[in-house]
């Protein structure tokens, strides 16, 4: 198997959430995650600007980037396989992913802030 992409990694899979045959994703799962390597918890980006949408400006990547202006959609969680990453387009930084999880998990919440 090939090294396991770290957290934050903007990866471009098969589409889950749309009509194209790829998307790009952030992976937000850790280490602790009980199939890390093999599989990740991940986020869809889109190229639609929404308002609940987390914007990932050049300044969130921490390496990479993507070559369109792109939204992540927190409340649309998703699995994705190793396998099927096709490509490594950047990795985002420690405190947009941070941020980004916190969003997640305010969609999972019965009672958000």
């Amino acid at each position: 198997m090939n090294e396991p992409f770290p957290r934050g990694a903007v990866v471009v899979s098969g589409d889950l959430v749309g009509s194209r045959s790829k998307r790009p994703f952030v992976l937000i799962s850790t280490e602790a995650h009980p199939f890390y390597g093999e599989e990740y918890t991940a986020i869809p980006l889109t190229t639609t600007s929404r308002s609940a949408a987390f914007e990932l400006t050049e300044t969130r990547f921490r390496e990479g980037g993507l070559p369109r202006r792109s939204y992540a959609l927190p409340w649309n969680i998703a699995t994705l396989k190793h396998e099927g990453v096709s490509t490594h387009a950047g990795t985002l930084t420690q405190e947009a992913t941070e941020t980004l999880v916190e969003q997640a998990i305010g969609y999972l919440r019965e009672d958000p802030p």
